[in-house]
């Protein structure tokens, strides 16, 4: 429990830190796998690979996050692993990978968990955008707008896939 406990809180502050090589060899380090990483631990150690753009890590990381959140865990949990979090992080590290249908799947889980986050949405709209799927995303942009009109990165985006395709002009 102890081991548990002061790894999670140690990662935790290193992750505010922005200090994610650390994280990852703290986690990866003997100590930390004897017992086994808790779901926290994998989703911490999971963004610390998508902040360092290892993408392949961390889906393999997030994996572990979702098959395990549901466990008994002796520490605390990271606040994050219950809710869309790790779907929507597999997804945008698929999504880098180049592999759709995965991603898709993901994006998808993400949305089932919570409908009504901006980020997943957002996320997802990008992602079908680069799917060729543009009318897909501008419906979930305009749902968007419709929700917060002042978010300049949704119109953003809007507006390059509308301006991508001649027929929309």
């Amino acid at each position: 429990e102890l081991r548990e406990t002061l790894l999670t809180q140690f990662a935790t502050h290193l992750m505010a830190a922005r200090r994610f090589d650390e994280i990852i060899r703290r986690l990866q380090s003997p100590l930390a796998r004897s017992g086994g990483l808790t779901a926290s631990l994998h989703f911490l150690l999971g963004l610390a690979h998508i902040e360092l753009k290892q993408f392949a890590e961390a889906a393999e990381q997030m994996c572990q996050c979702l098959a395990k959140r549901d466990q008994p865990a002796l520490s605390p949990i990271h606040k994050n692993i219950r809710t869309a979090a790790p779907h929507h992080c597999l997804a945008l590290c698929l999504a880098a990978r180049h592999q759709a249908k995965p991603a898709s799947a993901a994006f998808l889980a993400a949305l089932a968990s919570d409908p009504q986050s901006r980020p997943v949405r957002f996320d997802y709209a990008r992602f079908l955008a680069e799917q060729s799927e543009p009318v897909e995303a501008l419906q979930l942009l305009h749902q968007l707008v419709g929700e917060k009109a002042d978010e300049a990165p949704v119109w953003q985006l809007g507006g390059q896939i509308a301006l991508s395709r001649p027929e929309y002009a």
